[in-house]
């Protein structure tokens, strides 16, 4: 497949979904809020989208193949399937649960954790892209393609899955740049404390 080819046929996939994906983030994030003024919402919306659209033109310019492999979508094993479907349900439980905290007020984030947190996300982002241009078969369901290579090089010299090491820290920081969390909690239940 030639590399105008998979562009051209990539192209409107990738925008559509990308343009799909804001909307329904910023519906998960800000219904259960009320409001849209929640500005850990806002900034976590702009650490998150921003870098990913970077990411989307970078992969259309420079490996349409690793991004043609990132937009697959259907896991063929069913455990898999199921695992997939367990983690959409518990992404969107999760991200609304801040929404709620913000809504009936029950914690108080200090400012500077909410922007360590996306200060962590965003470096999260960085490791997933330093993965992504070393091992242009990351993709997004499980499966391995002819001519794939075990690689150890990069962030794979360092540790054996780098891209959920990644998922960790993205994962980790974005439950701290949220209102609800367990870092929340601490600061509330110590607040008082001399």
């Amino acid at each position: 497949m030639a590399d105008n080819i998979s562009r051209s046929k990539l192209i409107l996939p990738a925008l559509v979904r990308f343009g799909l994906g804001v909307p329904m983030v910023m519906l998960v994030v800000f219904a259960p809020a009320g409001s849209w003024t929640y500005w850990q919402g806002w900034m976590y919306l702009a650490t998150l989208f921003i870098p990913m659209f970077f990411g989307l033109a970078y992969l259309f310019k420079h490996d349409p193949a690793l991004l043609e492999r990132r937009m697959r979508l259907r896991e063929k094993e069913a455990t898999q399937r199921k695992v997939v479907a367990f983690s959409w349900l518990y992404f969107v439980v999760s991200f609304s649960l801040p929404g709620l905290d913000v809504r009936f007020g029950w914690s108080n984030l200090p400012v500077w954790v909410s922007i360590l947190a996306n200060v962590l996300v965003f470096c999260g982002y960085m490791v997933f892209f330093w993965v992504m241009r070393v091992n242009s078969y990351l993709s997004r369901v499980v499966e391995v393609d002819v001519g794939q290579k075990v690689i150890s090089n990069g962030p794979y010299g360092l540790v054996r899955h780098p891209r959920l090491v990644s998922a960790g820290q993205l994962f980790f920081a974005s439950k701290n740049w949220q209102p609800n969390n367990a870092t929340g909690l601490f600061f509330q239940a110590t607040k008082d404390i001399p």
